[in-house]
Order: structure tokens, then sequence, then C-alpha cells
């Protein structure tokens, strides 16, 4: 099928189109009048694209026969040529949902998991007077919602030293390695998570989407 906002060639089971990256299911009736071939740009100054009465587009609004990677740079390209202010078409939320594998969101899950359960736990330990608790309360449920809701390495990487530290020192005074697992899946997500990120970056400057879930 095609897209009916670029006109690229899609799978029939893609969820976004790889060219511009517009949701299949915001997506309009496909114009069946596009081919391969041509491909249309989203926005003509006349009428706004193809509305059946025989309007043709100006050249300039046509792609000939070019590759996929030449069809993302044109949209890119045609995207931020506009006088308006310009945005990715897929936002950060987006594009993490669609590009992060299983893999990926599951090391996320884990560690923001474990910052619940560590601050859940710890809130016991203040009525026997450990006012430490309240800082390691503070800081996991702070940084857990952070990562809930921004998926960032620089949210998992302060966990990770935090549960680094919490590690050493509960190993040195009581020889349990409390919150080892914390920091297993801190130094996973934050690796992950740094890889995304830097590919979502890479997405807003060039326009260019991931070739394979990251």
């Amino acid at each position: 099928m095609y897209c009916s906002i670029c006109g690229a060639t899609i799978d029939n089971s893609a969820k976004f189109c790889t060219v511009c990256g517009t949701p299949i299911a915001d997506s309009k009736t496909p114009n069946t009048e596009f081919t391969e071939t041509e491909v249309l740009s989203e926005n003509y100054e006349e009428t706004g694209r193809l509305d059946g009465n025989g309007f043709t587009p100006i050249h300039k609004n046509v792609v000939g026969d070019v590759s996929g990677v030449e069809k993302q740079s044109f949209a890119h390209n045609f995207q931020t040529s506009n006088t308006e202010p310009t945005f990715p078409v897929l936002d950060e939320k987006a594009f993490y949902k669609q590009f992060a594998s299983k893999n990926t969101n599951g090391w996320v899950i884990a560690i923001v998991v474990l910052c619940f359960f560590t601050a859940a736990i710890s809130i016991p330990t203040l009525l026997f007077g450990n006012v430490f608790s309240i800082l390691d309360i503070a800081f996991y449920l702070l940084f857990g919602i952070l990562l809930l809701v921004q998926k960032k390495w620089y949210f998992s990487l302060p966990i990770t030293i935090y549960s680094g530290i919490g590690t050493i020192i509960t190993l040195a005074m009581a020889g349990a390695a409390t919150g080892i697992l914390a920091l297993i899946a801190g130094i996973i997500s934050t690796v992950k998570l740094k890889k995304i990120n830097a590919a979502y970056k890479q997405y807003k400057e060039h326009g260019t989407l991931p070739q394979n879930v990251i």
C-alpha cells in the first residue's frame, strides 16, 4: 500500500510510514493515483493536494524514480524548507514506542519497578529512626517517575550510580550485595537508552529513521 501523505510504498503490516513517519492509523484513504515512481509532496500552495478535479502538481512537487533513502531526504528537506516552524513527524514517545525493542523496554521497566520496590521497602525503616531512608525513598521515587515518563539515559544513570554506591556500602558493612539487581538493570538500561536517544536525535536533525529496532 501507499502512504497517503508522501506517497511512499510501505508494507501492509507497517504502523508508521518509513519515509515520513506518519502513523498509518491516522492516514486518510491512500490516493490510488500514486505510483511507485511518483511521490507527491505533502502540501501544495494552490490546493493542498490532488482533489480529483484534474489538478496536476507542478514539476517541483514531483519526485521521480528515487530510492528509499532519497525519498527520506526529500521528505525531510521539504519539511524544513517551509517558512513556518517545523517539528518531527514522530515525537519522542512515539519514536520510542516504534523503535525500542522488547529487550530495551523490558530493562527500562525492570529498573523502574526496582526503584518503586526499593522506595516501598525503605518506608518501614523510618519507624526505627533511620533518617537516611528518607533520602532513599525520595531518590528512587523521583528518578523512577522521571524514567517512567521520559525514557532518557540521564535518568537511569543516577539510579545506576546510586545503586552501585549502596551495593558497595551494604557489601562492606553487612556482607550482602543489596541493590545489585538495580545496579545491573541500571547499567543495561543506560546503555540501551543512550542508543535510542541518539537515534532520535539523529532523526530530528536529518529525518533518518532507524532501519531496525534498537
